[in-house]
């Protein structure tokens, strides 16, 4: 039995969601780490010797922080990406190919791929297919800041070990 489009279209939507959710609980976990790494920061006298390392390390900590928290910010509005090149190789059920197209384009790309016949689509699956389109760009804004936050908390471990190697 073959799927439907709107099958098709489900099943696409509860795959990008699955990563909007993990992007978001990978925020949330760093949230916690670094919330942990600043309350035994400043709970502690380790650092008493080296207080401006502590302050630069609690600066980036906080930074890695607030990036943190802004990717937790639900992002209801529509999402003005700059859009990548579309590809006759890009994969309809990974969120971050789905951004290169609007939700037009998008539902087109999936007609063709995957159904021989022309396969005609209402106004559900035009709304399911904007969903789709919106919740990618959501999940690749928030893995971005993800990747932001991970950076700047890797560059506080480094610093901290570099001053430590020298001190």
């Amino acid at each position: 039995m073959e799927n439907t489009l709107r099958d098709e279209l489900k099943y696409i939507f509860e795959n990008v969601n699955h990563w909007l959710g993990v992007a978001e609980a990978k925020n949330a976990g760093l949230l916690a780490f670094n919330i942990a790494i600043i309350a035994a920061l400043l709970s502690n006298d380790i650092f008493s010797e080296y207080f401006t390392l502590k302050v630069i390390i609690l600066i980036f900590f906080l930074i890695s922080t607030t990036i943190s928290l802004i990717a937790l910010i639900p992002l209801t509005a529509k999402i003005k990406l700059k859009k990548p090149q579309a590809n006759i190789n890009d994969n309809p059920l990974f969120f971050q190919d789905i951004i290169k197209y609007d939700y037009t384009d998008y539902l087109d790309y999936v007609k063709n791929r995957y159904y021989t016949a022309n396969v005609s689509c209402g106004k559900y699956e035009m709304d399911l297919a904007q969903e789709i389109v919106e919740n990618s760009k959501n999940a690749c804004v928030k893995y971005f800041l993800f990747k932001k936050a991970v950076f700047v908390n890797l560059m506080t471990v480094v610093i901290f070990a570099v001053v430590l190697v020298i001190a």
